[in-house]
């Protein structure tokens, strides 16, 4: 209420479920006042604890995958009743308000990064700025780019990041431009996975674009390795 006095008219709100202790009430609770609140754009992430931080080395009452589910279908039904479009995986939004920014890096596009940690991608090359204040500032004092670091994507790289970014997209991707911008070919194993999983419920393909399946969302990862493994040696060029 007080944000939209104030005169904003495109707002993001950001959930995150699974954090310690976290009950299933409390994520309904949230998600009413979300609604009430009616903003343009939502994401929901999944929390990811790091084992190697403070967090994930003294954390206690974490959720298990059933209450990971439970909170994020809750989430995708009460949203979908309210009229929001699930364009991501993560990501939903009133028709007409996607996230310009993010669609940039799930499709591929060019971008600049600015700041300390910034990462850049062009022309299949990627390099990031230093993560270090002080060294960022003393590069940049001294007239030098503050990069720290870069890689040129390989093929496999390519194809990875084409799936991994495609499937997290709710329309799918098509997977014959992927494969002649990267110039393979898939193999007849790849057409027999793409059956089974299809058959398993988890994918839908039409010949040409691949998505998941509602029930498929919280598998991404695990469904993009299913996809990518019987092709990761294919290396000729592509024919529809």
């Amino acid at each position: 209420g007080l944000i939209r006095d104030r005169g904003f008219t495109n707002l993001n709100v950001d959930l995150i479920a699974g954090l310690p202790n976290q009950r299933l009430d409390t994520w309904k609770e949230n998600l009413s006042r979300v609604e009430r609140v009616r903003p343009e754009h939502i994401s929901i992430y999944m929390l990811d604890v790091e084992e190697r931080s403070l967090w994930g080395k003294n954390v206690v009452g974490a959720p298990d995958d059933d209450d990971y589910v439970a909170f994020y279908c809750e989430a995708a039904d009460r949203l979908q009743q309210s009229g929001y479009v699930h364009y991501e995986i993560s990501n939903w939004c009133l028709p007409g308000f996607e996230c310009r920014h993010n669609l940039k890096y799930w499709s591929g596009v060019p971008y600049r990064g600015f700041g300390v940690s910034a990462h850049s991608f062009s022309e299949n090359r990627r390099f990031w700025n230093s993560s270090s204040l002080s060294q960022y500032a003393e590069m940049v004092d001294s007239g030098r780019l503050p990069v720290a670091g870069d890689e040129n994507l390989t093929r496999e790289m390519r194809l990875e990041e084409a799936f991994m970014l495609g499937l997290r997209r709710i329309q799918g991707f098509d997977v014959w431009r992927i494969a002649q911008d990267i110039e393979i070919t898939y193999p007849p194993e790849w057409f027999d996975r793409i059956s089974d999983l299809e058959d398993a419920g988890w994918i839908q393909f039409d010949g040409k674009i691949l998505r998941l399946t509602p029930a498929g969302w919280l598998l991404a990862n695990s469904l993009t390795e299913e996809l990518l493994w019987p092709m990761r040696s294919s290396t000729s060029e592509a024919t529809p």
